[in-house]
């Protein structure tokens, strides 16, 4: 109720009239009345103040005589005779000492304590009586006896009167006052309100009159008309209201004639519209149709043209293996450079189609992003570091790494985009990143950035890239090959994983693919525990020494980089370094690495990891550059991965180079290993290097025989097949010298055990024979034996193992096998038997028991000289070929 009447002043202009007219009448009616009541009140209350006055007066001139003289009954009579007032309620006197003489007053008299005359109080209210007090004095006059004149003399107070005066009364017709007044005021506001009221309707008729029709037109009733007003204002407001009526409707009238044209016009385009649409899903059909049976011919041709090129690619690696001369081993080469680069094509036609098609489904599962993401960068490093390109891997060291998602089809995108790097620069750098861009609801959105330094697009190159059998231009193909499907597949890809993927290139200046992935973080993650060691990173380029200081960053706090490696020598000096960091471009391997080590160990004992590429870790030299001390300088491989640093931390904080198990169980034994072989000698170096052994490496036995002269050795490890002097041949020469090593124990290494085991107990000293391939665990143990050490009680995953290239195995095997049908061709069975014992010693590295099996025949038959020798070389060179092609060296 109160706020309707609020919205009615407030909001409503008659209620605001009324307010406008009414307030200044209410409030001059409430001002003259407060005013009346006030005045009347007033005079009531003057008048019974009056009347006690004089009637206090009167009793005091009249009583003095009485109280002098003590009369009672004479004052008595005088309060009585105040009872014909109405108003006085009583009359009291009290002689000079405030003692009551004679009292008509009901009740007890309330002086002296309540009007002492020291208040000179004249009256006072109490109850419903006000009370008066008058003082009753006498005048002494002193007479002479000599006829003078008589002495007027001082006034004394011989008592006082005290009169009450009944207010009831007062009270009453204050009462009365108050309400005439208020009864008058309140026939006076309805009044004015009335008349305010009828005023404001009068004036208010119009305008609500044109309200009315305001809201019926707005209802839709664009007939409605306003009525003429006698108001000149609102007459002409109202005629405009008429014409806008009128001209809203004629609008309407045209608006639904056009409304009903356009109505039409759209139901027959409709009607047009669902036939297109019918022949529009009958012409997608057809195309699906043919789109399915495109991806079906696609599939069934790629599997019918593959299996020719297997027999090409087959044929063509045996003759290579012929007797060939240079220009038949290059139309073979270029065979087999064309047969891979079909096969490539019809893989990428294959898995476009697969795409396209829509039958390829994620299997996501619980993956470490980091170690998906390194596997195809590493596996594709060697083909960069051919063409003298750095591949550097940059993670964020605040990345969560384990996350869920499809790593197979992770790789292949990495894959796919490394290789396009690669093709397409010819000098410079790759850098792959990995970042995160935010964690949002458990999820990572992961950002792979693959960078390169190659040729390069315009805008005009980039608007196609990402159409399949498109390039950047027709030079492209022709210049560095391939169909045009590497990027379309990417982002098909990363379209199917729920990402994206963007392109920033510019001409000669290199290119950057970013591809955003959204991926769900595994539960219960833990980094590393950081180190308190103190590292130096060394790396002279900018964006290698970056991504370097990030990796190391995950395994200590402590870090300092450097890009120029004086300033690291002077450090070394004046900071306290724990262990060193080193990477260098390939361009600077072959002239800085060993002046550098050199410089490094002249200045610090201190641990030194050094990077270097596969081809590098395969140079036999690099584990013994001359006149540096190798005690715990650890070479590892570039593309750098986790693991790399998982060993640089394991070493740091357990002594270890490998793995939370791996030991050192042979550190600063001294050994001379012999063996011819470049790749069981890279084996066996890497195995005891890992174990901790300062190693010098020979050839063969007469090297050996020489450095035994020269340096006291703490083992030996000797091949018994080498040419010239065999291992055997070469021990006994030692034992019978009287050099410093006449005395050190040895462990040959040879396939056939039973043949030498007889020969090498003849020769004196601590003598063992070890069969190839040999167990890892089992060779440091047995050298532990003849050290007289403890063996190794941690299993054999806790023994370094040696990180030997996959792809140097099988060159070496191919190499091997292709002497081996050529000394048979030429009837050397002396050599075939060496060639053969050598790839007996080397087969069970990779634990591939197939091949060691069939090659173990093959030494079986070559010392019996039996017929079927050329038979079981054919069956162990397409062992051989089965497995390379299992383990990706052949496409299939």
């Amino acid at each position: 109720m109160t706020g309707r009447w609020l919205r009615f002043f407030a909001q409503t202009l008659r209620g605001r009239l009324l307010l406008l007219s009414a307030v200044p009448l209410i409030l001059l009616t409430a001002l003259l009345t407060v005013n009346t009541i006030i005045e009347e009140r007033a005079e009531l209350q003057s008048e019974y103040l009056d009347l006690g006055r004089t009637a206090a007066g009167y009793l005091a001139a009249t009583s003095d005589f009485a109280l002098y003289s003590g009369n009672e009954q004479l004052l008595d009579t005088l309060a009585t005779s105040m009872s014909v007032l109405a108003q006085i309620d009583g009359v009291a006197f009290l002689n000079a000492d405030r003692q009551v003489l004679v009292s008509t007053l009901r009740g007890q008299v309330p002086w002296p304590a309540l009007l002492p005359v020291s208040l000179g109080l004249e009256h006072r209210v109490i109850g419903h009586r006000l009370y008066f007090e008058r003082p009753v004095s006498t005048l002494s006059i002193e007479i002479e006896d000599y006829g003078e004149a008589p002495l007027e003399g001082a006034e004394a107070v011989t008592g006082w009167v005290i009169l009450a005066v009944d207010i009831s009364a007062m009270a009453a017709e204050q009462r009365d006052v108050l309400v005439r007044n208020g009864v008058t005021a309140a026939g006076l506001l309805i009044l004015v309100f009335f008349l305010s009221y009828s005023l404001g309707s009068g004036m208010l008729a119009p305008i609500t009159s044109l309200t009315a029709t305001v809201e019926d037109i707005q209802s839709g009733n664009l007939e409605a008309q306003a009525q003429a007003s006698g108001v000149e204002e609102l007459a002409a407001l109202g005629r405009g209201i008429n014409y806008m009526a009128k001209s809203i409707a004629d609008s309407q009238r045209g608006l639904e004639q056009r409304v009903s044209s356009a109505t039409a016009r759209l139901r027959m385009s409709l009607e047009n519209l669902q036939l297109k649409n019918l022949e529009l899903e009958v012409e997608h059909q057809k195309a699906k149709e043919a789109s399915r049976a495109k991806s079906d011919f696609l599939a069934r041709m790629s599997h019918e043209l593959r299996t020719p090129l297997n027999s090409i690619q087959g044929f063509v690696r045996l003759l290579e293996q012929s007797n060939l001369d240079s220009s038949e081993q290059q139309y073979c080469a270029i065979i087999e450079q064309a047969s891979e680069q079909l096969l490539q094509l019809i893989d990428d036609i294959l898995e476009h189609a697969r795409l396209q098609s829509g039958v390829m489904a994620l299997d996501v599962q619980p993956l470490d992003i980091v170690a998906c993401v390194e596997s195809p960068v590493r596996l594709q490093g060697p083909s960069a570091f051919e063409k003298n390109i750095e591949v550097i891997i940059d993670v964020d060291p605040e990345l969560p790494v384990l996350l869920y998602g499809d790593s197979l089809r992770l790789r292949q995108v990495v894959s796919n985009l490394v290789g396009n790097a690669i093709k397409f620069t010819e000098r410079g750098y790759i850098l792959v990143r990995l970042s995160s861009g935010g964690v949002v609801d458990n999820t990572v959105t992961l950002l792979i950035d693959v960078e390169d330094t190659g040729i390069g697009m315009s805008a005009a190159q980039q608007v196609n890239i990402f159409e399949a059998f498109t390039q950047a231009d027709t030079t492209i193909t022709r210049r560095f090959g391939g169909t045009g499907l590497g990027l379309p597949i990417v982002q098909d890809l990363v379209s199917l994983m729920g990402g994206n993927i963007e392109l920033c290139s510019e001409e000669s200046v290199g290119s950057r693919i970013r591809v955003s992935l959204p991926l769900a973080v595994q539960e219960g993650h833990r980094k590393l525990e950081r180190l308190p060691t103190t590292l130096a990173v060394f790396d002279p380029g900018i964006v290698s020494r970056q991504a370097l200081g990030h990796a190391v960053q995950r395994i200590t706090d402590d870090l300092r980089l450097y890009e120029d490696f004086e300033v690291l020598i002077n450090s070394l000096v004046m900071r306290d370094i724990e262990a060193i960091v080193i990477s260098l471009p390939i361009s600077e391997l072959e002239h800085s690495l060993a002046d550098m080590l050199a410089r490094l160990r002249q200045c610090t004992p201190v641990p030194i990891f050094v990077f270097l590429p596969l081809r590098g870790l395969r140079d036999n030299a690099v584990f013994n550059i001359q006149g540096v001390d190798s005690l715990d300088i650890t070479y590892l491989a570039k593309p750098w991965s986790s693991a790399e640093f998982y060993t640089v931390y394991n070493f740091l904080k357990h002594g270890s180079l490998v793995g939370s198990g791996a030991v050192r169980p042979l550190s600063g034994v001294k050994v001379l290993v012999a063996e011819d072989n470049d790749f069981s000698r890279l084996l066996l170096s890497t195995l005891l290097e890992k174990a901790g052994c300062e190693l010098e490496a020979v050839e063969d036995g007469a090297q050996a025989l020489v450095r035994s002269e020269q340096v006291a050795f703490d083992l030996l490890a000797f091949d018994v097949h080498m040419p010239e002097l065999n291992g055997i041949e070469a021990l006994a020469a030692i034992r019978a010298s009287d050099g410093c090593n006449a005395t050190t124990p040895a462990v040959m290494l040879t396939a056939d055990v039973l043949q030498h085991s007889e020969r090498l107990a003849s020769l004196s000293g601590r003598n063992e024979l070890m069969h190839k391939p040999f167990n890892n665990k089992r060779l440091i143990d047995l050298m532990l034996s003849l050290l007289n050490r403890k063996p190794s009680r941690v299993p054999m995953q806790g023994i370094a193992k040696p990180q030997i290239p996959q792809a140097k195995f099988f060159q070496e095997v191919d190499k091997l096998l292709a002497n081996a049908v050529e000394t048979y061709q030429n009837r050397d069975v002396v050599a075939l038997r060496e060639i053969i014992h050598q790839l007996l010693g080397i087969a069970g590295v990779f634990k591939l028991g197939e091949l060691e099996k069939q090659v173990q025949a093959l030494h079986t038959l070559v010392k019996e000289e039996d017929a079927w020798v050329g038979d079981a070389l054919q069956s162990i060179e397409e062992e051989f070929a089965r497995l390379k092609r299992e383990a990706g060296e052949e496409r299939v």
